[in-house]
């Protein structure tokens, strides 16, 4: 069960199959939408957290995008959903980052 919510592939082939009918599985406007939601809930999970992102609002993209992974992972998809990510979980996934990343860049400091 893990391996089949880690790796759905009824989601890669369902993309694979539109790719040959649109040229592009995902399009601009939902990747745009993606990456302003990545980044609302980065800057929001580096303003709660005690430790800073680094790098700033690039930072903030990637921590929004890997906690919108990893929350969903460790405490299920729950709360309002925008644009594919849960949010509540997304958010408190990307904290998880910002403290982890903030620990990092703090020992190499």
């Amino acid at each position: 069960m893990f391996v089949r919510t880690l790796f759905p592939l009824e989601h890669l082939v369902q993309g694979l199959h539109t790719m040959g009918k649109r040229g592009v599985g995902m399009s601009v406007i939902t990747f745009i939408l993606s990456v302003i939601i990545a980044m609302i809930i980065g800057t929001v999970a580096d303003k709660i957290s005690p430790f800073d992102m680094p790098g700033g609002w690039v930072g903030a993209i990637v921590a929004g995008f890997i906690g919108a992974w990893i929350g969903p992972l460790l405490f299920g998809t729950w709360g309002p959903m925008v644009a594919g990510f849960s949010l509540v979980p997304a958010l408190i996934g990307a904290i998880i980052v910002v403290i982890v990343a903030g620990i990092i860049a703090k020992l190499f400091d």
